[in-house]
């Protein structure tokens, strides 16, 4: 069960990282018809929207690159996020005792159906 919902949780990434790609490639063809733009433009008001327009282009290409770079890596093996499940699991009054505030929240949204009131 877990084996499962890891590999659906790295078939998500790895879709996403293909989306990202596909919008790297529309970026930059983006940006290269603005160039060609720029440079075929007399009219330096026009030169000016246009530079300004290739200078966000870049941005968001820059973005999207890094993006790409840190999507698709998993940030721990699935053998180790295993083992520190199984752990939470087999003691939870342990990490109850020892948790923050943030963590105690999660543990009783896990263990309880519906709020407190």
């Amino acid at each position: 069960m877990f084996r499962k919902a890891w590999d659906l949780q790295l078939e998500k990434s790895l879709a996403m990282k293909a989306h990202i790609k596909k919008g790297i490639a529309a970026t930059t063809r983006k940006s290269e018809a603005i160039l060609y733009k720029i440079v075929a433009t007399t009219n330096e008001r026009s030169a000016a929207s246009l530079d300004k327009r290739f200078s966000e282009l870049e941005l968001t290409k820059v973005a999207l690159e890094e993006k790409l770079a840190h999507q698709g890596k998993p940030v721990r093996p699935f053998e180790e996020a295993l083992e520190h499940t199984l752990q939470f699991l087999a003691n939870p009054s342990d990490a109850w005792k020892k948790a923050s505030f943030e963590l105690r929240r999660a543990i009783l949204k896990l263990v309880l159906k519906s709020p407190l009131h």
